[in-house]
């Protein structure tokens, strides 16, 4: 068994009752979100500082093993499934002495956190030339599964006119999140989610508009604020194809097809501009600006 692969072992196996977060390295560990949406990637960012006086070479060799590893539990005490227990993040980390380095980690690459639950996650760091290894303060965060407001199969495109029709599930759904709920789009299949993204805030008004057009696009549109509605086109595979954001006028924005040819376009309103109709991030709470990066097994 390599120094590596030993340590993430004793991770595993580690039972955590104490945070170490001084010594000859300093290791602290933060997340992006404090809540997420099941199958969402999470962000951890790790901070090390160097107060051996020496330098470290985290290098994966018999003179110069070092390691980070992650526990992550739920609030039971039960550890989350890992989904690789090869991965070293500082394989190839060089750290002077009084160097700090922060390193952005995407967490769901190590462990499979996609039940309703809240987590604890701590940072561990270890190197052959020191005598110990530091562990962090834990951080706590929520996973969440959101419920179905709309749903949809979209058919995938085809090589001939022969093949299977292959289709994925399109969902909107509400995700619960400090004092309100967001709209998300998920889409899967039976052995994948390819594309989690958070939409905007649910407000008091008109209903969602959600449709399927001829190239197999999906169309969103959202009453995000009193008198504004945000207007979304994606993909089979959750890329962002379409953004726009539509202004009640004398009449009210919504989807208006066409039947003949599958054509789908927003009709009522007007477009809103940004800066004197709405800011950018006015009317989204917390939404990023692209879909999952990582399609995900569930």
């Amino acid at each position: 068994m390599s120094i590596r692969q030993h340590h993430f072992l004793a991770a595993v196996i580690l039972v955590i009752t104490t945070a170490v977060v001084s010594g000859q390295i300093t290791v602290s560990v933060t997340t992006d979100r404090s809540n997420y949406i099941d199958y969402e990637p999470i962000r951890a960012t790790v901070t090390l500082k160097n107060n051996s006086g020496h330098l470290l070479n985290f290098s994966d060799s018999q003179d110069n093993g070092g390691f980070l590893a992650f526990h992550v539990q739920n609030f039971r005490g039960i550890a989350a499934r890992r989904a690789d227990t090869t991965l070293n993040p500082v394989e190839n980390l060089i750290l002077g002495p009084g160097v700090s380095k922060t390193l952005t980690i995407l967490l769901t690459d190590f462990f499979e956190v996609n039940a309703t639950e809240d987590y604890e996650l701590t940072a561990r760091i270890g190197h052959r030339r020191l005598p110990s290894d530091y562990i962090s303060s834990p951080v706590t965060f929520h996973v969440q599964t959101g419920v179905i407001v709309w749903e949809n199969y979209v058919g995938l495109p085809g090589d001939s006119l022969d093949d299977s029709i292959r289709s994925r599930k399109c969902t909107l759904r509400l995700f619960h999140v400090g004092s309100g709920d967001i709209y998300y789009l998920q889409i899967e299949d039976d052995g994948f989610v390819y594309s989690v993204y958070r939409l905007g805030p649910k407000v008091h008004g008109v209903k969602p508009h959600c449709d399927i057009d001829a190239l197999s696009r999906i169309h969103l549109l959202l009453q995000t604020a009193p008198r504004l509605f945000n207007y979304w086109v994606f993909d089979h595979n959750g890329k962002l194809k379409i953004r726009n954001v539509y202004m009640i006028t004398q009449t009210v924005p919504r989807l208006l097809s066409d039947p003949d040819v599958g054509r789908i376009m927003v009709a009522g309103g007007r477009v809103a501009v940004n800066g004197v109709d709405f800011n950018r991030q006015d009317d989204i709470d917390e939404a990023p600006i692209e879909p999952i990066e990582t399609i995900l097994p569930k």
